[in-house]
C-alpha cells in the first residue's frame, strides 16, 4: 500500500469571507466547491486543494502553531525570483508578509492568511529537495 499524495487541507475559519477573499483573490486559487460553512479551492497548476470550514461549535479563538496539531502550510514554488513577486503581490494586497530569508533548505517568505494562519512558500534548495525525496 502507497500514498499518491496528499489529498487536500482543510482549515477551520472562524469567517469564510475573508478566508475566501484571501486564498481566491490574493492566491489565486480557484473557487470548486462551495457549501454552508465550507469552500474548497484548488490550484490546478500544482494539484493543490484548500478547503475552508467555519463550524458551529468553534472557539472563535485565531489560530495559533503553538497549540498541538498543524504548524503552518507549506507550499512550494519555483526559485526565489518567483517568491520576490509574491512578495510584491502580498504588498499590493495589503498583506503583512516576512522578508524573503534564506535557510538551508532554500528561501522562504511566511505571510498569515485571514484567523492568524500560518503560510510558507518556500522556493526548495535541489540538493534539499533531493535529500527530502529522493
Amino acid at each position: 500500500m502507497t500514498i499518491a499524495g496528499i489529498s487536500h487541507v482543510s482549515l477551520t475559519v472562524t469567517n469564510l469571507d475573508p478566508a475566501r477573499a484571501f486564498w481566491v483573490d490574493v492566491m489565486g486559487f480557484v473557487p470548486k466547491v462551495e457549501q454552508p460553512g465550507l469552500f474548497i479551492v484548488v490550484d490546478p497548476s500544482a494539484t493543490v486543494a484548500i478547503a475552508c470550514v467555519v463550524h458551529d461549535d468553534g472557539d472563535g479563538q485565531a489560530f495559533d502553531e503553538r497549540h498541538v496539531g498543524l504548524d503552518h502550510i507549506a507550499l512550494n514554488v519555483n526559485g526565489s525570483d518567483t517568491l520576490l513577486a509574491w512578495h510584491r503581490t502580498f504588498a499590493a494586497s495589503n498583506v503583512t508578509c516576512s522578508p524573503v530569508v534564506e535557510s538551508p533548505f532554500g528561501w522562504h517568505l511566511n505571510v498569515r492568511a485571514p484567523d492568524n494562519i500560518a503560510v510558507e512558500l518556500l522556493a526548495m534548495k535541489p540538493e534539499a529537495s533531493a535529500a527530502l525525496y529522493g
